[in-house]
């Protein structure tokens, strides 16, 4: 769990209206309960086929011995056995199972975080060292004639081309530090355009290519891995939204009409 989930206590709307809010500790444990929940369900399902065998078994044992036999009694002990067992896996799955009413605030608490997560990610600002003027006029010129483009990254390309050249004021000032801030998307995309879409012709173009990444391509991987390990709290989140929606999805509905929201839409969507 990374450190930045430790802290995070979310549905402030409820507390201030009086409602204790739910803590991400608290979604973790209903996680936690639905993978236990889910984990005696298959055994419930072993049981049963073990169960299913025990009593075809005994069937064919009373055919060939008759029940006042050794043999049917041992297997009829078996069933019994199984059938006690299947009670008590039963029994566990009535107390751990949840209804609609129960796991709703949680699938709002965890949808709002890891909407929250996503959007601060897509606004979120890192500072990459890229050397001097002439390298970060490399950089754009790079955009504009060099990188190779499709129709799902296209977008991307030109989201990227944007935010560099919102940095040119200040590269070609005389307070210029080698540094330019770019979103986070955007660092992403620099370093996957710069190692795997990339094309030229001949050693000029090879060698320039290479003195631009000398100058960047170290600050940009360092960013890139510290973006990656942020990402890790949206990861997070999204799992526990996946496994509380899809048990909310077949729990017993025992909420009032009104009381739907889009909040299922959204985790339905993920």
């Amino acid at each position: 769990m990374s450190e930045k989930i430790k802290e995070e206590t979310v549905n402030v709307e409820a507390e201030q209206n009086g409602v204790p809010a739910i803590s991400v500790e608290q979604i973790i444990e209903v996680s936690k309960r639905i993978d236990t929940l889910n984990g005696k369900r298959r055994e419930l399902e072993t049981k049963k086929n073990e169960f299913d065998v025990h009593i075809k078994d005994l069937e064919n044992i009373k055919t060939l011995y008759g029940e006042d036999s050794k043999q049917f009694e041992t297997k009829k002990g078996l069933v019994e056995i199984t059938d006690v067992e299947l009670k008590k896996l039963e029994d566990e799955i009535d107390n751990l199972t949840f209804k609609r009413s129960e796991l709703k605030p949680y699938l709002d608490a965890v949808t709002d975080l890891f909407d929250k997560e996503r959007m601060a990610q897509v606004s979120r600002e890192y500072h990459v060292e890229v050397g001097d003027l002439k390298n970060f006029n490399r950089l754009i010129d790079f955009c504009h004639h060099s990188m190779i483009w499709n129709s799902k990254t296209a977008p991307a390309l030109m989201t990227l081309a944007t935010n560099l050249e919102e940095n040119r004021a200040f590269a070609r000032s005389k307070d210029f530090d080698g540094v330019i801030i770019l979103r986070s998307g955007n660092v992403l995309a620099l370093q996957d355009f710069m190692l795997n879409k990339m094309e030229g012709k001949g050693w000029n173009t090879a060698k320039e290519f290479l003195a631009c990444w000398a100058s960047c391509g170290k600050s940009i991987g360092e960013t890139v891995r510290q973006i990656q390990k942020e990402y890790e709290t949206a990861r997070e989140y999204a799992q526990y939204l996946q496994n509380i929606d899809n048990e909310y999805g077949q729990s017993e509905n025992d909420l009032p009409e009104e009381e739907m929201t889009t909040k299922e839409e959204v985790a339905a969507e993920l």
